[in-house]
């Protein structure tokens, strides 16, 4: 992401992620996702770019999708963020494009448009 965001700026096109909405979601095991929340949410603060978020941080617990699904706020957080980010998507019209970003045993993904 580093490389993305930062040679949008370099090779003058700074305006490449302007206005284009994006989100955040963060799945681990146990701490550290409101960290990399954060650190995630900021790539896209700086470049003027609309976060779509839910009721609370677009994070979820669990190691394996089975222990995810029985984390029942995340998974209702989850829930309300996909109702938000349809309606986004349906009044902008925009494609989604997934970044699979492997950080130790564990993946993170962003999305934007």
């Amino acid at each position: 992401m580093d490389r993305a965001f930062y040679s949008a700026f370099q090779s003058g096109k700074g305006d490449r992620f302007l206005f284009k909405p994006a989100a955040t979601v963060i799945s681990a095991r146990r701490a550290g996702t409101t960290a990399t929340y954060d650190q995630l949410n900021k790539y896209f603060g700086i470049t003027q770019m609309p976060i779509i978020s839910s009721r609370y941080w677009n994070m979820v617990h669990g190691s394996t999708p089975e222990e995810v699904k029985k984390d029942e706020e995340g998974m209702q957080v989850m829930r309300i963020y996909l109702a938000l980010e349809g309606v986004d998507r349906h009044k902008k019209s925009i494609k989604v494009i997934m970044i699979q970003i492997p950080i130790g045993s564990q993946y993170f993904y962003c999305y934007w448009g």
